[in-house]
């Protein structure tokens, strides 16, 4: 894998059971259920509250209400929401549907057999408002500085020795893992595109501490170094944001390759939300089951005529990133790649993290069992919807985590993937 392609993967998961360590000797040093309160110093404190008195102002919050996941969630005059507050005029107008959509793109989704789509969600906010996470610091507090709480990969996790002796005078020692913090299994297409389009099925991966996350999603990308820009959706199980184990929607995006500008969600200013019903970092109600239903959600990101990167998601557009976000060697008029699958965050220190990817099951183990995406599109730089034919396939280490891709005439082309992480080959 090219030093290009693992920059690009810096990126980018309803009750997961906490999972008990193997041996005591080789317990992380963090308690899987515990409040971690990480805040640098009362400096860094104030900025975290200050950011938060300014992110929603109590001048434009309407109403508060609760969804029907149990998110809190304060209900805001669309008008003043704050990434329209803080871009103003180069916002442009506030938009509330795309400018056009895909040629081919039929906007609604048919779980097919077996398969039982997400419960949409009802309004909750008054008309002409929109929900935003209600957001305390008692999620802010989890995190060093208010930079790491706004990046990707949380800045806190060590990292692991490959090196270290830690079998004693085997006869043959099981396979050590990968011993990357970020480790990822994932399809991808190199194409100039407007975005890509794929059913997702959600599930309940075990996730081992509340700094590590584990995330099933879809991306667009263009650029280099400090250049590298992309727009993320899809769902993951993250406590540590989130306060729970449950898999949440989530966006993230990046105008300076990981860098200060970017956030999760609607956690800095960039996000611009239309939809009165589905937000970014929701809790999901539902989840797929082992031999038994398989809960799917369709998810696309699609920029349109105004050069807006919008968001699909189950039945509708609901938000999206500004053009004014991204520049001219980014996604500001194109992309130059599309990518789908998962990624976790190994924070053991001292073996390999027992974190799922997807379902917990190795692509092998197939439907029902394994996570997938499937009837994955790009959009065409003539705005088609394109099957994603050519898609070519990468993972960290494919005895803890592994993608296997395929085609049919029903599911077009599409992928299962995931893994259990800590096993006898995954050390």
């Amino acid at each position: 894998m090219t030093g290009r392609a693992l920059s690009l993967l810096l990126l980018l998961t309803l009750t997961a059971c906490d999972a008990e360590p193997l041996d005591a000797d080789l317990a992380g040093a963090e308690p899987a259920t515990d409040h971690v309160v990480r805040v640098v110093d009362e400096v860094e404190r104030a900025r975290m509250e200050g950011f938060l008195a300014d992110r929603l102002r109590p001048q434009d919050i309407v109403a508060t209400a609760v969804l029907a996941g149990g998110d809190a969630v304060d209900c805001v005059a669309i008008e003043q929401q704050p990434t329209l507050r803080h871009l103003g005029a180069a916002a442009g107008p506030l938009r509330t549907h795309p400018a056009d959509i895909p040629e081919g793109f039929v906007p609604s989704f048919d779980g097919g057999e077996d398969l039982v789509p997400v419960v949409e969600q009802e309004a909750v906010c008054p008309a002409g408002s929109v929900p935003f996470l209600h957001r305390t610091m008692d999620v802010l507090e989890r995190f060093e500085t208010l930079e790491d709480f706004h990046g990707k990969v949380p800045a806190h996790l060590g990292g692991r020795d490959a090196a270290t002796d830690r079998f004693e005078a085997p006869t043959a020692a099981p396979r050590l893992g990968a011993t990357s913090s970020h480790q990822y299994a994932y399809a991808y297409k190199w194409v100039t595109n407007h975005g890509i389009d794929a059913v997702f099925n959600v599930w309940t991966p075990n996730v081992e501490r509340g700094s590590e996350f584990s995330l099933s999603q879809l991306w667009v990308t263009r650029g280099f170094g400090n250049d590298l820009e992309t727009v993320e959706v899809g769902w993951q199980v993250y406590r540590d944001l989130y306060g729970d184990w449950d898999p949440h929607l989530f966006l993230y995006f990046t105008p300076d390759n990981y860098g200060p500008g970017g956030c999760y969600n609607t956690d800095c200013n960039g996000w611009v939300q239309t939809s009165p019903t589905a937000t970014p970092g929701m809790r999901l109600t539902q989840s797929s089951a082992a031999g038994g239903n398989q809960v799917a959600v369709r998810i696309a990101w699609y920029q349109d005529t105004n050069r807006d990167w919008w968001l699909y998601y189950e039945s509708g557009w609901i938000g999206y990133y500004p053009r004014a976000l991204f520049d001219a060697r980014g996604i500001r008029d194109v992309s130059s790649l599309v990518e789908i699958g998962g990624e976790i965050i190994d924070g053991n220190a001292v073996r390999h993290t027992q974190t799922d990817m997807g379902s917990g099951a190795l692509p092998g183990a197939g439907f029902g069992q394994a996570a997938y995406n499937r009837n994955i599109h790009y959009v065409s730089s003539t705005r088609q919807l394109r099957d994603a034919n050519g898609l070519g396939a990468d993972r960290t280490d494919a005895y803890c985590y592994d993608v296997d891709l395929s085609h049919d005439a029903s599911w077009g082309y599409h992928m299962y993937f995931g893994g259990p992480g800590y096993g006898p080959n995954c050390q």
